[in-house]
């Protein structure tokens, strides 16, 4: 598969976007486990109880509200499709009385995607979306199964896993937070239902914080056979799907988006595009605080026309 880089509502590739194109090379309330699952925490080893599905949250992560609410001024919604490095190729704002499931194929439709593998959040696993990316894009998907999709979720959940072998495996350490994610992936049982699965994964993940150790289970389908993307190909595309929470914490926090009060008229949307051009552009030359970038450049704003490569007047 091409891997010039990770896309999110998202992809992984390269796409038609204009100028980047050629220079891009959560936590969810957790509920009970039933018996069922607590014997299977019990021959894993682990606390009974602990192991927990997210519920699908009201607003996935690839959505991006403009500005903060408030009363008599409701702040645009506005969806956009990135690079997981956080490079943003296209941007839609959701209609009034609408939302993310009918936005996401005209978002992704003016792109070239083939062969790109597209993840996104759990609104976006619908089987309209599976169809238009496998058939019209020639794109490949790994979506996660939540509540929103109950029939499919229950069937995932009674497979066998605790027969299935974890095939991948990843450990991080950062400042006394240990993280351990593991994936366990299955063929694709034939009455699934679903168009275009070929394999389900479940991944789960141990954080021991503080003393504390916490524990999540989520599952997936992709479009990705065995031979097209390994098990460690398949976590490392689960993984980066949440590199879109930075680009989320730079608008938020470093841009003060949620603080703006600009939500009127066409005024959101240029505003999101402007902090959408700032941040691809300090990525694209590898900058990884952009805090600290724009202090720097706002000391001299020349250097920010150097890196466009253009010539002040």
């Amino acid at each position: 598969m091409p891997s010039t880089g990770r896309w999110g509502t998202g992809w992984r590739g390269g796409g038609n976007s204009r100028w980047p194109r050629g220079l891009a090379a959560a936590a969810s309330p957790e509920r009970p486990v039933d018996a069922r699952k607590q014997q299977v925490n019990a021959a894993r080893g682990r606390a009974p109880g602990t192991r927990t599905y997210p519920r699908c949250p009201p607003w996935p992560s690839t959505a991006r509200p403009c500005g903060a609410p408030e009363p008599r001024a409701t702040a645009p919604h506005l969806l956009a499709a990135l690079i997981h490095g956080g490079v943003v190729l296209a941007q839609r704002q959701i209609a009034d009385k609408s939302n993310e499931i009918t936005a996401f194929i005209p978002l992704l439709q003016p792109l070239d995607l083939t062969g790109f593998v597209i993840t996104g959040d759990a609104m976006h696993t619908q089987r309209a979306n599976a169809q238009f990316l496998r058939e019209d894009k020639d794109a490949h998907f790994i979506l996660p199964v939540l509540d929103n999709q109950p029939t499919l979720f229950a069937r995932l959940d009674t497979l066998a896993w605790a027969q299935v072998p974890i095939t991948a495996r990843t450990e991080n350490l950062d400042r006394g937070r240990r993280e351990i994610r593991t994936i366990q992936v299955l063929d694709a049982p034939p009455d699934l239902n679903f168009p275009h699965v070929k394999q389900v994964l479940l991944v789960e993940r141990t954080v021991t914080e503080k003393g504390k150790t916490t524990y999540q289970a989520m599952l997936y389908i992709t479009s990705l056979t065995a031979a097209q993307a390994s098990s460690a190909d398949l976590l490392a595309h689960v993984r980066s799907h949440w590199a879109i929470e930075a680009t989320h914490w730079v608008r938020d926090v470093t841009f003060g988006e949620d603080a703006s009060r600009v939500r009127t008229g066409t005024a959101p949307r240029v505003m999101a595009t402007l902090r959408n051009v700032s941040i691809s552009l300090l990525r694209l030359h590898g900058v990884t605080n952009i805090a600290a970038a724009l202090r720097y450049n706002a000391g001299k704003n020349q250097r920010i026309l150097k890196r466009l490569e253009l010539s002040p007047a």
